[in-house]
Formats: structure tokens, C-alpha cells, sequence
């Protein structure tokens, strides 16, 4: 019987351990991916960003330009 109770606390710890290695392991792995996106998609916005930026300011450039 002490037996039978030894081996199901080992199972009931191993499972326990699973399910924690899981459920932390999951939660590391969204942070980190939504640390990476994040990073990402910022420089690619902000690249964008200073390409229209620039296209813009250089059409307006021209524009006031042939203007006067």
C-alpha cells in the first residue's frame, strides 16, 4: 500500500511538473514573441514613416518650388 501511495504522488508530481513547465515555458515564449513583433513591426513602421515623410516633404518641396 505505501507503495501504491509513493508511486501516485510520483505521478501526480510529474504531472504537476509538466504542467507548470508548460504553462511557464508558454508564457516566456509569448513574451518573447511579442517582444520581437513589437520591435519589428516599430522599425518597419518607423522606416515607412520617414520614407513617406521624406517623398512628401520633397514633392511639397518641389511643388512651392514651381510655384514661385
Amino acid at each position: 500500500m505505501k507503495e501504491l501511495k509513493g508511486a501516485v504522488a510520483d505521478a501526480v508530481y510529474d504531472a504537476a511538473s509538466v504542467a507548470v513547465s508548460v504553462a511557464v515555458g508558454g508564457a516566456v515564449d509569448d513574451a518573447v514573441r511579442g517582444a520581437v513583433r513589437d520591435a519589428v513591426y516599430g522599425a518597419v513602421w518607423d522606416a515607412v514613416r520617414v520614407a513617406v515623410n521624406g517623398a512628401v516633404r520633397g514633392a511639397v518641396g518641389v511643388a512651392v518650388w514651381e510655384i514661385r
